[in-house]
């Protein structure tokens, strides 16, 4: 599945996007905040849509399931 990344300034205006793919929601929320944070001198927030769907991510959920995933564990498995 395609994702959009919108990264978003202080005002919470969209300041550039990104696109790309990942197997699943889960995926895509853990690679959206990795690039997030490598940006984040820059923009301090994201927005992520597949499609016309936005994905929140479940915090809780999200780290009760990976707690520990890196980005080289997503490489790996793409």
């Amino acid at each position: 599945m395609y994702y959009r990344l919108y990264f978003l300034n202080a005002a919470q205006r969209i300041t550039a996007r990104d696109e790309f793919e990942a197997e699943n929601d889960e995926t895509a929320i853990t690679i959206a905040g990795l690039l997030s944070d490598a940006c984040s001198d820059l923009s301090p927030g994201f927005e992520l849509w597949q499609g016309t769907r936005r994905v929140v991510p479940d915090v809780k959920k999200q780290a009760a399931a990976h707690p520990n995933q890196s980005s080289t564990a997503i490489t790996l498995r793409l």
